[in-house]
């Protein structure tokens, strides 16, 4: 069986239970209006399915999402602040790590809410560069009006903190730690199904939405060429329904 029967085979499942599959898509390192976010906008638009974009507060361009080729189901969401490493040598990467001073930190929330506020589609949800940040700042995330959180992998809470809701991505199409290009369909597709997996069987929050990860900057045709084949999929199965960020973190 190919990666993509596999991925039919569990959704099938869900539709013999009678449950639905919720999914959501999370872009991140989004600035400016390039080619690739065009790319990336017309397959949101293509496939009707919605995108949760995570911006660079500190370098967001004006025109990030307010051309003709903004897809209809758009949410932005605050990505760090200036993505930039704060970790001495030797410590995996991350800009909100515990060393960091929790008054800085909340002018940076604060600057990034404030900037990204005026932008169509915006919700108040925070995705950490890298995908890491220290638990000391999930009560500053709520006192700096951020009701969401995003990084990678199953959640263990639905909220982190009271009034902080978690909703990670579980399958990034990228190979970061290889060729940094496309990881594969056999690695992404397995992501999407073990996630999907674990909630079925109840070995994980069964509530919590699949989320694929992307990187639109970075990717190559495959990546593209993935993108296009696992949206045609996807919305062929009724079992499957895509959540745009609003609804991510109201589940």
């Amino acid at each position: 069986m190919s990666a993509w029967d596999d991925l039919n085979t569990e959704l099938d499942m869900w539709s013999d239970l009678g449950a639905t599959a919720t999914m959501w898509w999370r872009d991140d390192d989004a600035v400016a209006h390039t080619p690739a976010l065009h790319q990336l906008y017309t397959l949101s638009s293509n496939h009707r399915v919605p995108l949760t974009l995570a911006v660079i507060p500190n370098a967001a361009e004006a025109g990030l999402c307010t051309g003709p080729d903004t897809p209809e189901h758009l949410c932005i969401v605050q990505h760090g602040y200036a993505h930039q490493n704060h970790e001495p040598d030797g410590v995996k990467k991350s800009e909100f790590g515990s060393g960091r001073d929790k008054t800085v930190i909340n002018d940076e929330l604060a600057a990034g809410q404030a900037t990204l506020s005026a932008f169509p589609g915006f919700f108040p949800a925070f995705v950490p560069p890298w995908n890491r940040v220290s638990p000391d700042f999930h009560q500053n995330f709520v006192d700096s009006s951020i009701v969401g959180l995003s990084t990678f992998g199953a959640r263990q809470q639905r909220e982190t903190v009271p009034g902080l809701i978690q909703v990670n991505t579980h399958a990034d199409i990228v190979d970061w730690r290889g060729s940094r290009g496309f990881a594969g369909e056999n690695h992404v597709c397995g992501q999407i199904c073990n996630h999907l997996i674990a909630r079925r069987s109840q070995k994980c929050d069964g509530s919590e939405p699949t989320g694929v990860l992307s990187h639109h900057l970075v990717h190559d045709d495959e990546c593209w060429h993935f993108l296009d084949t696992l949206f045609s999929t996807l919305n062929e199965h009724s079992a499957v329904r895509w959540l745009n960020g609003a609804e991510v973190f109201a589940v």
